[in-house]
């Protein structure tokens, strides 16, 4: 694992922050389905903190409200 602005990454880039939600997800018996979007929907929004120059740690209202709709760069067409 190293430091990437602040999140822990694992050796192949993934944020242990998510993987640590998912692997709680799968304790509480969600489907893979579900741990499978929300996976996507947490790496798009780790994505656009990091290119904000922030980190996870760093998240607050102004932020999340200023943010709305802004962070997904997956199409939610389907």
């Amino acid at each position: 694992m190293e430091m990437d602005r602040g999140v822990m990454q694992l050796a192949d880039g993934r944020s242990a922050v998510i993987e640590e939600f998912c692997r709680d997800c799968k304790l509480r018996d969600m489907t893979d389905g579900t741990i499978v979007s929300y996976r996507a929907s947490l790496r798009d929004f780790h994505k656009f903190l990091v290119t904000g120059g922030t980190t996870f740690e760093g998240v607050n209202i102004q932020l999340l409200k200023g943010s709305s709709g802004t962070w997904s760069t997956r199409s939610r067409s389907s």
